[in-house]
């Protein structure tokens, strides 16, 4: 009896099994990543979620909250100049970091994806970066390794 019910529970599992796929699909995906513009505003360094530039209508928040907020593949953007900032986020893959602006910024990562660092932006990268663009008159170090590394100077026609 218990070997029916088995082979019972065995036939209706495979029937399911066969028939569930052709209408029901299981997807996964992953949220996408959320930007976070770090900037210099009435002499202090703030964040908001969801820009890429600053906006005066947007919710500004305390820097020190961005290390509990941000996560792994967020994007993450520096702007603006006056005194340096340096952030801790050893934690936190970031799948884009952008520097510019910025006289200096200091930023620990568990590494990053893609890093831009702009002209005239002064800044330290910790973490491994698979890419790296460093435009013009920048300075950055980078602390740990570069995969991919591209020098990108502007082009001056001779007069």
């Amino acid at each position: 009896m218990k070997n029916l019910k088995k082979f019972a529970a065995l036939l209706v599992t495979a029937a399911l099994m066969v028939a569930l796929p052709s209408g029901n699909v299981l997807t996964a995906s992953a949220a996408a990543p959320t930007t976070y513009l770090v900037c210099y505003q009435d002499d202090e360094w703030i964040y908001q979620v969801g820009v890429s530039a600053y906006n005066d209508e947007e919710d500004e928040e305390n820097i020190e909250d961005l290390e509990d907020e941000i996560q792994d593949n967020d994007i993450l953007i520096i702007d603006g100049s006056g005194e340096g900032v340096e952030l801790d986020l050893s934690n936190v893959y970031l799948s884009n970091l952008t520097v510019m602006n910025a006289d200096v910024a200091i930023v620990k990562t568990a590494g990053v994806n893609e890093c831009y660092i702009g002209n005239k932006a002064v800044a330290s990268v910790t973490g491994n970066v698979n890419s790296a663009w460093v435009y013009d008159t920048a300075s950055v170090t980078f602390r740990s390794n570069v995969s991919y590394l591209e020098l990108v100077g502007e082009e001056h026609e001779a007069e």
